[in-house]
């Protein structure tokens, strides 16, 4: 489940780095044109809009495979240590 979760966002990680690289010239010129720079930015944020659902995806398949007692550890483990990495943008639990 990780690793193919894992191909995807690479995937999709690649295909942001080539929309930022297009932006950034899109950019450089002395007048950037503001509606191919928003065509850009859009499918930016479409794909950033795909990996935070595929995260939420991939936390509820895991969360199927728990047992009660190991969501409620892992509840426990989240009250006293955190929800994750990066300001709480892991796989968080409610």
């Amino acid at each position: 489940m990780q690793r193919k979760m894992q191909k995807k966002n690479w995937e999709r990680m690649g295909e942001m780095m080539d929309l930022r690289h297009q932006l950034q010239d899109i950019m450089a010129a002395d007048k950037p044109d503001p509606t191919a720079a928003g065509r850009i930015y859009d499918k930016m944020a479409n794909l950033r809009k795909q990996m935070f659902q595929d995260r939420l995806e991939a936390r509820n398949r895991m969360m199927d495979k728990l047992t009660a007692e190991q969501r409620e550890q892992l509840r426990e483990m989240h009250r006293k240590y955190g929800r994750g990495t990066m300001g709480g943008q892991g796989m968080m639990m409610e």
